[in-house]
């Protein structure tokens, strides 16, 4: 799961903490009811699994496996599958990941022509196939190009541009409170924080308290928490420990709608209990189960 944060700045100029709610938000002119995001799972989050989320219900976005921007624009046929999606399935960012500014334009122009909600750019991923290329994590290595190629592609489109990224390379370059700073200046509507480094991979244990740095480092536009967000009971420590208000759920969808529900009625999210499992109408998606 993804959790959302609303930096505020004081009337004296300082910052404070970001507020919690259970109410939308809103991403540029574009308004999502929850604060619960579907995490972009590598050969996960194909269309059946997202529509399958969606009908428990409590999903805000969802977003689709990363996408080649040049495959893309070549109309490959893995690129067209991961983007395949319906009117049910809204609203949707699609992930892409990219080196070369005037092929992320392109992408990001076809993807509003074809409907989608928002376009997520990728600095994130650790994957050495991704990496080598100079997209994922690696544009984090380098602040004026990433800078560069995030706002060329912000001004290209009218619908809302994300950026998710990890805390920095290595623990000596934890870039990402900079970056997400600069984002917001050339007008990202938000950035989504995984809390490793590239270094990590998907190891160790997310570090909450350098999340809490990059909410305390914008101004305005939201945060969103991401990593080992499983559960309930760890949406719940993400909320606490680093103030955001969207988190990236990448475990039991069931547990977007029990504690958006929770939220919503003001009491404290309940852990789920016992499970039943039903299928996605999809072979290639995990079993989800329902609370």
């Amino acid at each position: 799961m993804e959790m959302v944060m609303d930096p505020l700045k004081s009337q004296t100029g300082g910052r404070e903490a970001a507020v919690c709610s259970a109410g939308p938000i809103c991403l540029g002119a574009l308004g999502i009811a929850t604060r619960y995001w579907l995490s972009p799972l590598a050969g996960y989050t194909n269309l059946a699994f997202r529509l399958a989320v969606r009908e428990l219900g409590g999903l805000g976005m969802a977003t689709t496996d990363l996408v080649n921007a040049r495959a893309l624009l070549q109309g490959g046929r893995k690129s067209m599958e991961l983007v395949q999606t319906c009117p049910a399935d809204r609203p949707l960012a699609v992930q892409i990941y990219g080196a070369e500014p005037e092929e992320m334009i392109a992408a990001a122009q076809w993807l509003e022509s074809s409907g989608v909600s928002a376009v997520d750019i990728n600095m994130g991923c650790p994957v050495h196939k991704v990496v080598r290329g100079g997209g994922g994590s690696a544009m984090m290595c380098d602040a004026h190009r990433a800078v560069g190629l995030v706002r060329v592609v912000v001004e290209a489109v009218s619908i809302p541009v994300t950026v998710k990224m990890r805390l920095g390379w290595d623990e000596a370059n934890l870039t990402a409170p900079f970056l997400a700073r600069e984002f917001e200046q050339v007008g990202v509507a938000a950035v989504i924080i995984h809390g490793r480094t590239r270094a990590q991979g998907f190891a160790g244990a997310v570090n909450l308290a350098a999340i809490r740095t990059v909410v305390e480092a914008v101004e305005r536009i939201p945060v969103v928490g991401n990593g080992d967000v499983l559960t309930i009971e760890d949406a719940i420590r993400m909320r606490a420990l680093t103030v955001v208000r969207p988190s990236l759920l990448a475990g039991e969808p069931c547990s977007i709608r029990g504690f958006s529900r929770s939220l919503s009625a003001g009491k404290q999210p309940a852990i789920p209990g016992r499970r039943r499992p039903i299928r996605t109408g999809c072979a290639s998606c995990p079993t989800i189960f329902v609370c």
